[in-house]
């Protein structure tokens, strides 16, 4: 990265796996605590961490990574890593619905909205390890 950038380059590969850890553990919490089963609990976490890992890597650095590129040019404040967290789970949600549902699914609204908290959470989770970066 350059020198007129708020963060440096350890930054931003930081940022990135740690949203892809806080999004991987996001969705196993939903897997885990949607099996009732507990016979299956084991069989659950080694299928979990040998391919959710994986794609929440993999979906880090495609999707994720471009926006962290263009918002850690400068600092990020805590309200604009929430906003961005937010806007980075819930637009491809409504793409998704608009391209493959235009009438629209249930519970769309509710799904936007949870994701739109997890995804603030998961950013201000963020800005708290990388920090306030420095002004460029």
């Amino acid at each position: 990265m350059s020198r007129l950038r708020a963060y440096s380059r350890n930054a931003f590969v930081k940022a990135v796996f740690l949203s892809a850890l806080t999004g991987w553990a996001a969705i196993g919490s939903v897997v885990f605590w949607a099996d009732g089963n507990p016979a299956t609990s084991l069989e659950m976490v080694l299928w979990f961490w040998m391919t959710a890992l994986f794609i929440a890597l993999l979906s880090a650095w495609v999707f994720v990574a471009p926006v962290l590129w263009l918002a850690m040019r400068k600092p990020i404040s805590w309200t604009r890593a929430a906003i961005l967290g937010a806007a980075v789970l819930v637009c491809p949600m409504l793409i998704f619905v608009a391209v493959f549902s235009p009438q629209g699914q249930p519970y769309t609204v509710e799904l936007g909205l949870v994701l739109g908290v997890l995804g603030a959470l998961m950013a201000t989770l963020v800005r708290a390890v990388i920090g306030p970066g420095d002004a460029p």
